[in-house]
Order: C-alpha cells, then structure tokens, then sequence
C-alpha cells in the first residue's frame, strides 16, 4: 500500500487545468489542487453511500414486502378470499397502511383478487396490490410503503 506522502507526490504529477498553468499561479496552486483532490475524493466517497438515506430505506422497505409475499403468498390469497385473517392483517401492515383504513383494504383486495393474483410470481402480486391501492384516493392516503 502506498503512503500518503507517496499518493500526493504521484497526483501533483497529473495533469492540472489549464487555468492553473497560467504565468500568474505558482506551484502552491498546483499542491492546493493535488491535496484538495485527494480529500475531496475521500469525502465524496465517504457521504456517498450515505447521503440518500431515504432511498435505501425504500430499498429495504420494498425487500421486506416481496420477503413477506413470497413466504406468505398462499396464507394471503387465502385471507383474501375469506376477507380477513392474520395474514392479510400483516399484508395491510407491511404495506404501511393504517389500521383505521383496513376495512377498506379488505374490501378493496377482496374485489380485486383475481386482478391481483393473475400475474404469475409473489413481485408481481405485490407491485399489482401496490398498483390497484395507489389507484385509490383513500388507500394512498392511508398506505405509506405503496411506491
């Protein structure tokens, strides 16, 4: 591994902008530009993976849904068609929606079960239920987890 030292002395030998090449700047605009480069690829790199924090908690959101439906997918099409039951309870849960807002839910996927089991594979059970809730005025307004 190469020291410090040794990484600054090679990135002052790149190439700098033109602007820092004109008869006015000295060598210390070079050393600014070389140092500042290096830290700034540092921090860059270091927020980067974590300046989007919204986004990977979607990311982690939408990976806990298709978890559930995949392990669940025959318990919820059964709740489904019964119009209650722990599993579509959970299903209404994961998805965000608030309990004040389940009997809607149950209506709602009820009707819609043979729309939303008709794609093959629990994604797309999950994006069709997402898909048919968005679609509703008042489940988007009650469901958190449906983008």
């Amino acid at each position: 591994m190469r020291s410090r030292r040794q990484l600054l002395l090679r990135l002052m030998e790149w190439p700098v902008a033109d602007w820092a090449h004109s008869s006015s700047q000295n060598n210390a605009l070079q050393i600014f530009a070389s140092t500042s480069n290096v830290i700034a690829l540092n921090t860059s790199s270091m927020t980067s993976g974590i300046s989007n924090c919204t986004t990977g908690k979607a990311v982690a959101v939408q990976a806990r849904q298709e978890h559930f439906v995949a392990e669940n997918i025959e318990n919820i099409r059964t709740d489904m068609v019964k119009g209650d039951g722990e599993y579509l309870r959970s299903y209404a849960e994961i998805l965000g929606c608030k309990s004040s807002a389940y009997p809607k839910f149950q209506s709602l996927t009820r009707e819609k079960i043979t729309e939303i089991f008709s794609a093959p594979g629990s994604v797309a059970i999950l994006e069709k239920t997402k898909e048919i809730l968005g679609s509703n005025t008042d489940m988007l307004a009650s469901c958190n987890h449906l983008t």
